[in-house]
């Protein structure tokens, strides 16, 4: 335990903390919060009881091949493998409780599996990922 928390705990909130620091330091708008990506199902139900969201959708992660010298990013996209897991969202406790929207949730799937893990728009387990965003989310309004 750490400052009366458990590691997993302390160490996110240690993150979402910085996160809006940064944004502060910077001169950004006010961090909505922070997504994370969660790999079972009982680690989610924890974070749930410490105040993460549960995003409503099918996401998974890629697992990548082993690298390998001369083999085209083509050629190891194709050997991807993926894993189901889950997508968290744990909000800035300074801005109140928050239900992102389905553009926020679609922002947040490109950010992992676009900007983070590289793959390509038009792939298949993307565009199914974005097309698995509630049709009802997709109509809402950033709520709180």
């Amino acid at each position: 335990m750490i400052e009366g928390q458990k590691l997993s705990m302390f160490l996110i909130h240690a993150c979402l903390n910085q996160v809006i620091k940064d944004a502060q330091r910077f001169g950004d708008k006010p961090a909505l919060g922070m997504v994370n990506e969660v790999q079972s199902h009982r680690l989610l139900e924890h974070y749930k009881q410490h105040g993460l969201f549960e995003l409503p959708i099918r996401y998974v992660e890629p697992i990548f091949p082993p690298e390998c010298e001369g083999r085209s990013r083509a050629d190891e996209i194709s050997l991807i493998h993926f894993s189901p897991m889950f997508l968290g969202f744990l909000p800035n406790p300074e801005l109140g409780s928050y239900l992102p929207t389905g553009d926020l949730v679609a922002e947040f799937t490109l950010a992992f599996l676009f900007d983070h893990y590289g793959l390509p728009a038009d792939h298949p387990q993307l565009q199914a990922v974005l097309g698995s965003i509630p049709e009802l989310l997709r109509r809402m309004e950033w709520i709180h």
